[in-house]
């Protein structure tokens, strides 16, 4: 059935591939900024202390 709806909607399949990829590009950039962010000892400080408050 879905093989059907497949055949029937090319378009879906295309938009579906266009969010995973926006998706995998989102995570590469939040990794990059996540990365960037532990270098800075000042937001590291602030997370450590961030976390300490939420009891972690």
């Amino acid at each position: 059935m879905s093989r059907n709806r497949s055949n029937s909607e090319p378009g879906l399949a295309i938009k579906i591939e266009r969010l995973i990829i926006r998706a995998a590009v989102a995570g590469m950039i939040a990794l990059m900024v996540f990365q960037f962010v532990m270098l800075n000892d000042t937001a590291r400080v602030f997370l450590n202390y961030a976390t300490t408050l939420e009891g972690g």
